[in-house]
């Protein structure tokens, strides 16, 4: 696959996907860290050293610290699986079935780890 094979803009719209998830990760943590500060320091640890999902909708809408963190750590960890899932389309479309299958392999482990890593 060539360069040629791309519609112009797809690997800097890739590009700019890691770009913006990392921002936004790191204001959501950066703010999640300062609003814990603002309340006297509170512990980042989670009881047990799990996090639940379930207490995020709740967290964002206190404006809880906790909550900003989690997010800024889910964004984080999706960004790179946004991207091989753009990459996917890229190699699919453009008819590259070694690169679109090594990709859909790549994402298929990405997928297990996360799956696997939630499972207590």
């Amino acid at each position: 696959m060539s360069e040629d094979d791309v519609p112009p803009g797809l690997w800097s719209a890739i590009s700019r996907t890691l770009e913006v998830g990392v921002v936004v990760s790191s204001v959501l943590l950066l703010v999640g860290i300062g609003l814990l500060l603002a309340a006297g320091g509170g512990s980042i640890h989670a009881a047990g050293g799990r996090v639940s999902l379930a207490s995020l909708p709740g967290d964002l809408s206190g404006a809880n610290g906790h909550g900003l963190l989690l997010l800024g750590v889910l964004v984080l960890v999706f960004t790179p699986l946004a991207r091989v899932v753009l990459s996917l389309g890229v190699f699919a479309r453009a008819g590259d079935l070694t690169f679109a299958s090594l990709t859909l392999f790549v994402l298929v482990v990405l997928v297990l780890g996360l799956v696997l890593g939630v499972i207590p």
